[in-house]
């Protein structure tokens, strides 16, 4: 399992300093990123379906939207510590986060089925992590024009949904 040192100025685009700073310090990232999915997934699971199309705010995503787009973020982070960390030396294209909204249906389906895929893809990160060795994780890419390692796609996992957890706890009431 590889030991993923703590990303630095260069392995990541500078815009991404606000969710790494939410990562905490740790010698066992598997661990850490395993028990936030586990922690994300129960709190969610105890809202219900009228709570899960709130809305603070006009504009604004609804519940369901928010665990959507945490999980599309997680396999766009993960594919892109994938292609990195298996040499692909393709750049990377940056992820609109307003154009998959507009092309998913969250609101559509029961907030338990966002929840589950959610827990199911952060499981795949952690196995797919895991099994990194040390030197395929301080690969570096390119994504958005910037350098990226595969390491810091994998802190980036954790400190979007820490983000967005965030955000589920202080503006819309939950965890």
């Amino acid at each position: 399992m590889p030991t993923f040192p703590r990303p630095q100025p260069g392995d990541y685009a500078p815009y991404f300093d606000r969710y790494l700073a939410l990562v905490p310090g740790t010698d066992d990232l598997i661990a850490l990123l395993s028990d936030q999915g586990e922690a994300l997934t129960a709190h969610l699971a105890d809202v219900s379906e009228d709570r899960a199309g709130f809305r603070y705010a006009d504009g604004k995503w609804s519940t369901r939207q928010v665990v959507g787009h945490i999980t599309d973020t997680e396999r766009v982070f993960l594919h892109r510590a994938f292609c990195i960390a298996r040499g692909d030396a393709q750049p990377l294209p940056p992820m609109d986060e307003n154009a998959y909204m507009d092309g998913a249906t969250f609101d559509e389906r029961a907030l338990a089925d966002l929840v589950d895929e959610f827990a199911d893809v952060r499981r795949g990160s952690v196995r797919f992590l895991s099994t990194l060795t040390d030197e395929a994780a301080a690969r570096a890419g390119t994504v958005n024009g910037y350098r990226a390692t595969a390491t810091a796609w994998a802190y980036l996992l954790y400190g979007h949904a820490a983000h967005h957890a965030a955000i589920l706890r202080d503006r819309y009431g939950i965890g």
